[in-house]
């Protein structure tokens, strides 16, 4: 047997790490920052985030901009928490959860592998969620054994934050498809033409404003 001398590059190819540009694909980074957590679970940022670049450096990768911006989508679906301890930024695991997205789809979110045996769907590279099928009952058991959650995907999309303001205000519950975003500013401007007080040397007056271009300024 004979032993073959690859480059890095070439060993970033026999990973799966690079895409066809020979870049980082968005999906091996997603699976490095869930190896870390699984292992090591909850952890400092910067020690997640330092073995994520020496495993891509070591197949040649120098440019690690996309790191941020896959491990921001993985708190932002729930795969993990971005908190502090003390004064230290750090990434903890979340309870894994597959969630039925339609045509038996369904999409695993958790940092631990998901069970054996279960119907795994390929994906684009970009596509950081992993998915299966679940065809059987069995495979609703084995998720359920392994400790893995079934959550709706409307307690997956939790209410936009003004929908708890807006209950407040109407001092009854709220329904984001009854008060819009749109709605609920309307709502604040009727509280200021009937509850408003007129500006004055002791009257405290709060701002709503942002940076030109941003949210606030912006056409859409």
């Amino acid at each position: 047997m004979s032993l073959q001398t690859l480059s890095r590059p070439q060993l970033g190819n026999h990973l799966g790490y690079l895409d066809d540009e020979g870049k980082p694909s968005y999906r091996a980074i997603a699976d490095l920052l869930r190896a870390a957590l699984n292992r090591w679970g909850l952890s400092p940022k910067r020690a997640v985030l330092q073995y994520v670049r020496t495993e891509l450096r070591a197949c040649g990768v120098e440019d690690f901009s996309r790191i941020p911006r896959v491990l921001k989508r993985l708190v932002d679906v729930g795969e993990c928490g971005d908190l502090y301890v003390g004064n230290e930024p750090c990434l903890a695991p979340s309870t894994p959860r597959w969630i039925s997205v339609g045509d038996g789809v369904s999409a695993y979110l958790g940092v631990w592998k998901p069970p054996d045996g279960l119907s795994l769907v390929d994906g684009d590279h970009r596509d950081i969620v992993r998915r299966f099928r679940v065809d059987s009952d069995e495979d609703a058991a084995a998720l359920e054994l392994a400790g893995v959650q079934e959550v709706s995907l409307a307690d997956w999309l939790v209410p936009p934050g003004y929908i708890s303001h807006a209950t407040r205000r109407l001092g009854r519950p709220a329904r984001s498809d009854e008060v819009s975003l749109g709605g609920f500013w309307r709502l604040l401007e009727n509280a200021i033409a009937e509850e408003g007080l007129a500006l004055g040397a002791d009257v405290e007056v709060r701002m709503l404003g942002g940076y030109p271009g941003e949210f606030f300024g912006r056409h859409n």
